[in-house]
C-alpha cells in the first residue's frame, strides 16, 4: 500500500502526473475498487482520472485550469486596450487619476492587473525607508519656504528633436512653494548666476505685487554654481546676497543631500513626464504657449495625492489671504526677458524695480 492518502500526496508531491499515472495503471490492472483502496482515495477519484486517461491519453492526467469559462463582468477588449494606451502615454499617472480624468468604467484593481499582465508597471527599487515628511510640511505656512532649482531640457530624448529644430531654451528655472506645491517657472539658454538673479527678481516682484512679504519667505537651493557661485568663491554670490537682503534668508542644502530639495525635484519629474515627454512641439512660440498651459493646469487643477489637494485648493484652505492669481506667472526667456517672442513681451509693470 502507498504510504500516504491520494489527497495528501497531491498537496505534498511535486510530480502529480507521475502519481496519477501510477494510480491509473494500477486501476487498469486490478480494478477501480482495489486502486481506490491501494491509493487510499475514493472510487470516484480513480474513475475520474481513468476516464480522462482513456479519453485524452497522458494529457488527461495534467492539472486543468479552474478559471470559469465565462466571466460576465470581464473587462472588454476595447476598454482593456484603452487602459493600456493611456498607461503607455501617461506612465506616471496612477489608476485613480486616469480613471477620474477619462471617466473609465473599470476598477483601479483591474487597471493594475492589466498593467501588470502587460509589464507596464515600474518596479520600485528597494531604497532605505525614508521618514515621511508630509506631517512636517503641512505645518508650513503658504510661501513660508520656497525651493529653487534648475532643470536641463537638452537631455530629454522625446524633446530633443524640437530642441534642436526650434532652438528651445536649455534650462528651466523653477521655484516651488513647499506647503501648497504651487510652482513658477522660467527658461534660459544659460544656467548662469545672472539668470538665477533675474528669475529671483522677477518672481519676487510678482509675489510682492500679490501681497507677499518677501522677508517671511525662506529660499532653499542646492549648491549649484547658478546659485552659490564658484566653488572657489571667497564671498557670498550675488544671488545669495540678494536673498539675504530682500527675502527671509538663504538655506543651501547639505552637499549631496538631494532629498532636501525633494519638492522641486518632484515637480521636475512631473513636468518631464506629463509635458516634455508627451507633448508635440511645432514651433518656438508653441513651446512657450504649452508651457504656460501646463503650469496653469498644474497649479489650478492637478490634484496632488501626496499633498492631498491641488495648489489652488490648498491656498484656499489656508489662513493666508493671498489672491488666487498668485500662481499666474507667465514663463519667459530670462536671457532676453524684455524682448520676448511675439505675444510674450514682458509687461511694463514687470520691468519696475528689477535691480
Amino acid at each position: 500500500m502507498v504510504p500516504a492518502r491520494y489527497s495528501e500526496a497531491m498537496r505534498e508531491v511535486k510530480d502529480k502526473f507521475w502519481w496519477r499515472q501510477k494510480m491509473v495503471k494500477y486501476a487498469q490492472e486490478r480494478g477501480i475498487s482495489e486502486a481506490a483502496q491501494e491509493f487510499r482515495t475514493t472510487r470516484k477519484t480513480v474513475r475520474l482520472w481513468l476516464y480522462r486517461y482513456l479519453k485524452e491519453g497522458v494529457k488527461g492526467l495534467l492539472d486543468r485550469s479552474r478559471a470559469p469559462h465565462h466571466i460576465p463582468h470581464k473587462t472588454s477588449k476595447e476598454l482593456e486596450q484603452k487602459v493600456i494606451e493611456l498607461k503607455k502615454r501617461y506612465f506616471t499617472f496612477s489608476a485613480k487619476r486616469l480613471k477620474e480624468q477619462y471617466d473609465l468604467r473599470i476598477s483601479e484593481g483591474a487597471m493594475y492587473r492589466i498593467w501588470h499582465e502587460y509589464k507596464l508597471l515600474r518596479r520600485k527599487k528597494k531604497y532605505q525607508r525614508q521618514r515621511d515628511l508630509r506631517g512636517l510640511k503641512r505645518k508650513y505656512k503658504v510661501l513660508e519656504k520656497v525651493q529653487m532649482d534648475t532643470k536641463r531640457l537638452d537631455d530629454i530624448p522625446e524633446l530633443y528633436p524640437a530642441y534642436l529644430k526650434y532652438r528651445l531654451p536649455r534650462y528651466q528655472f523653477t521655484a516651488r512653494d513647499v506647503r501648497t506645491g504651487g510652482s513658477w517657472i522660467a527658461y534660459a539658454r544659460e544656467g548662469s548666476l545672472t539668470n538665477a538673479i533675474l528669475f529671483l527678481r522677477l518672481l519676487g516682484g510678482h509675489l510682492a505685487r500679490h501681497g507677499v512679504d518677501l522677508k517671511k519667505v525662506h529660499v532653499q537651493t542646492d549648491n549649484g554654481g547658478e546659485f552659490v557661485g564658484s566653488w572657489q568663491r571667497k564671498e557670498l554670490s550675488e544671488f545669495v546676497k540678494l536673498v539675504e537682503r530682500d527675502w527671509g534668508g538663504h538655506f543651501p542644502i547639505p552637499p549631496g543631500a538631494k532629498t532636501y530639495n525633494s519638492d522641486v525635484e518632484a515637480f521636475h519629474g512631473r513636468i518631464e513626464d506629463e509635458f516634455y515627454r508627451i507633448e508635440s512641439i511645432g514651433s518656438y512660440r508653441e513651446f512657450f504657449g504649452k508651457a504656460k498651459t501646463y503650469i496653469l493646469w498644474f497649479d489650478y487643477q492637478r490634484y496632488n495625492s501626496y499633498k492631498e489637494g491641488s495648489p489652488l485648493q490648498l491656498l484656499r484652505e489656508s489662513k493666508e489671504n493671498y489672491p488666487e492669481d498668485i500662481f499666474n506667472f507667465t514663463p519667459m526667456l530670462l536671457d532676453d526677458y524684455i524682448n520676448q517672442i511675439p505675444g510674450y513681451d514682458l509687461p511694463v509693470k514687470y520691468r519696475k524695480n528689477l535691480f
